[in-house]
């Protein structure tokens, strides 16, 4: 019975999936019209597509130059015509051109240590000037320059570089092997500090040329760069030296001495400068050239050159010295100026005096005699004691009392300040005081 149920269940199924009838002919047609038009439709699409490859394929040979690149172009592996510009351009698409941009306007920095101490695993963390070799230079593993005097140093250079010529860059640099760039520069530079260091000594390099060996080294190695048509430029070159651990204490006490020398000599410099600015102020300059040449020309036994200079030297003091010098020559010229000054007065004083001398000399003569009593016993420089009248004797103290004389010169120092220049305010010396205190004896006697 079970067979006979599930053979009942396959026949209802088979009845239940019965489809329609239809004509032959009219399914056929309405499948290839649905057909074509699906192809139709994919082909538009498919031509879109390739439409759109094409563009992007055309347009991928835009190319856009920054501000610190040139780009120079390979057209179909060759160099085809000048660097590129910053800005937007518009090549042919890959393979046909290949742009290739540098960067023209970085400069680029290199390390030559190949004639330097080489670090070992344990000292590459440390400077130059703490590596060590517990035996001196190992000639397998570090680098050394022969000096002209057959000496030995070490060199590390330091190169500061850029792209000059981008075509002739690309052409025989670029374009060749891995690492070209490189090899160039430190082959140029190597050969140069060759021949360079070999003409000098070890001391000399180390300490004294280090400046000129650097420029000289940098240029010979330009101009080999140059004759490679490389176009690379060598915008700096500086060199650290040391010499070979066994004798590098010996340089270091050297160095320490050089430097302990100059820097007293930029002292003395120093103090040359500020003493002759104080004396002469920004005219020693002149005056110094200027006696180099008085003594020069004394030596030479040119008596025309001594005179030329020595009037300069005049002309230099008197019109344009400053400090000390200047200050001295402006008090003498205002004392000049005082004392003519005063000898000007007595003259028209005295001219005064000898028209009223002729016309009666009697009265000209008391009255000066009346004016020198006033000017005496009014002067607070000079000592009175008045006495009552019948004394038989008097005792004078011709000279003013010392310590009344202090007191007062105390005094006027105090009250008065004297100006650079003016000597009106000058102090009476001996002779004066002298002299003044006669001129009393004889009035009060």
């Amino acid at each position: 019975m079970a067979h006979d149920h599930h053979h009942h269940h396959d026949h209802d199924h088979d009845h239940d999936h019965i489809e329609p009838q239809v004509p032959f002919g009219e399914g056929r047609d309405s499948a290839n019209e649905s057909l074509a038009e699906a192809l139709r439709s994919s082909f538009k699409v498919l031509k879109l597509i390739m439409l759109a490859v094409v563009l992007l394929y055309i347009f991928s040979g835009v190319i856009k130059v920054e501000q610190n690149q040139r780009a120079i172009v390979l057209r179909m592996g060759e160099l085809h015509g000048d660097p590129l510009e910053p800005g937007a351009h518009f090549l042919f698409p890959k393979p046909i051109d290949v742009p290739i941009k540098i960067a023209v306007q970085e400069r680029r920095t290199l390390t030559i240590d190949t004639q330097f101490l080489r670090p070992s695993a344990a000292e590459k963390d440390r400077k130059p000037s703490e590596l060590t070799r517990s035996g001196g230079m190992d000639p397998k593993q570090d680098g050394a320059l022969l000096t002209g005097d057959r000496g030995l140093i070490h060199a590390q250079w330091t190169i500061t570089y850029q792209i000059k010529d981008l075509k002739k860059f690309v052409s025989n640099i670029y374009l060749a092997e891995d690492g070209a760039e490189e090899r160039f520069i430190r082959t140029a530079i190597e050969n140069a500090a060759i021949g360079v260091v070999g003409q000098r000594k070890a001391s000399r390099v180390i300490r004294e040329d280090v400046t000129a060996v650097q420029e000289e080294v940098q240029r010979l190695a330009q101009e080999e760069l140059q004759h490679l048509d490389t176009g690379i430029d060598l915008v700096n070159v500086t060199v650290l030296t040391m010499a070979p651990l066994q004798i590098k204490g010996v340089f270091e006490e050297v160095s320490k001495a050089e430097n302990e020398k100059q820097k007293m000599i930029d002292e003395a410099r120093k103090d040359r400068d500020q003493y002759l600015n104080l004396a002469a102020g920004e005219a020693y300059n002149a005056l110094e050239r200027e006696f180099k040449d008085y003594f020069a020309a004394r030596a030479a036994g040119d008596p025309v050159k001594v005179n030329a200079a020595y009037e300069e030297i005049k002309r230099i003091i008197m019109n344009e010295a400053t400090g000390l010098a200047g200050e001295q020559i402006k008090e003498a010229r205002s004392y000049k100026k005082n004392v003519l000054e005063d000898i000007r007065r007595e003259s028209e004083r005295f001219k005064s005096y000898l028209t009223e001398y002729r016309s009666n000399p009697q009265l000209l003569l008391a009255r000066l005699w009346y004016n020198t009593q006033r000017d005496i016993l009014m002067n607070p420089n000079v000592t009175k004691r008045y006495y009552p009248a019948g004394q038989k004797q008097i005792r004078l103290q011709i000279s003013p009392d010392p310590k009344e004389l202090e007191e007062q010169q105390t005094k006027q120092f105090q009250q008065k300040k004297e100006t650079p220049g003016d000597f009106s305010n000058i102090k009476s010396d001996e002779k004066d005081v002298g002299r003044l205190n006669a001129s009393r004896s004889q009035v009060l006697q």
